[in-house]
């Protein structure tokens, strides 16, 4: 019975963690985070038993928390005073930034001057290119 569960979680943790066939079971299930299916029956078995045990209130208590996050108003969300960073700026200042979104690779810079703006460039790259390099290019 062990070794058929651990056959019936094999595949799909293989798929889930791309790892080659020759790992081990052990470590499939460590690097997924999956624990094996024989323990979490046994976890579920033994809820159960404790359950029809009229035990309830308290396991309740234990294992499920009923607590959950308060999301925030969008309205009530804090936005970053840019004013403070323009006061910050005193002779040159040159802000820089390289990403990689959706397969597209680019880079952007910008310099000030005692808060002028002088210059500023943005430009797509390779889509070979990796996110250092387009930093890189934009320090350049």
């Amino acid at each position: 019975m062990f070794n058929k569960l651990i056959q019936i979680q094999r595949q799909p943790l293989l798929e889930i963690t791309k790892t080659y066939r020759t790992v081990s079971n052990e470590a499939i299930q460590g690097l997924s985070g999956c624990p094996p299916l024989d323990l979490k029956i046994r976890i579920e078995n033994d809820m159960a038993r404790q359950i029809r045990r009229n035990k309830l209130n308290k396991i309740i208590d234990d294992k499920i928390s009923f607590e959950y996050e308060k999301r925030i108003q969008p309205w009530n969300n804090l936005k970053i005073d840019w004013n403070y960073y323009m006061e910050e700026m005193k002779g040159l200042m040159i802000f820089t930034d390289g990403s990689k979104t959706d397969g597209r690779v680019g880079y952007a810079f910008v310099v000030f001057y005692n808060k002028t703006e002088l210059d500023y460039r943005k430009s797509r790259l390779n889509e070979s290119r990796t996110v250092f390099i387009a930093e890189v290019i934009a320090i350049q």
